[in-house]
């Protein structure tokens, strides 16, 4: 069976809205994230962004698609690791 745009797009964002909160706890749980329930929001945001990107750019990319998402990734976590310049 394969899924239309839209059931893709409903996959993405359901998952994304179960996995925020999950995700949200561990890191509380743990110490990395802050105690703040705006970050489930952008945790939800951020997967849903890089999901569909990648069902996006994946029939162009085909065996390159690896290469694509980590370098999507990189991009992603550069203004999170200090590395961007500050003004």
């Amino acid at each position: 069976m394969t899924f239309n745009r839209r059931r893709k797009l409903l996959t993405v964002m359901g998952l994304s809205a179960l996995l925020s909160p999950v995700g949200f706890l561990a890191g509380v749980g743990l110490g990395y994230l802050p105690d703040d329930p705006s970050t489930m929001v952008v945790a939800f945001l951020l997967t849903t962004a890089v999901a569909t990107f990648s069902f996006g750019v994946a029939p162009f990319t085909k065996q390159l698609f690896p290469a694509v998402g980590m370098g999507l990734f990189i991009v992603l976590s550069v203004p999170s690791s200090g590395v961007a310049p500050r003004a």
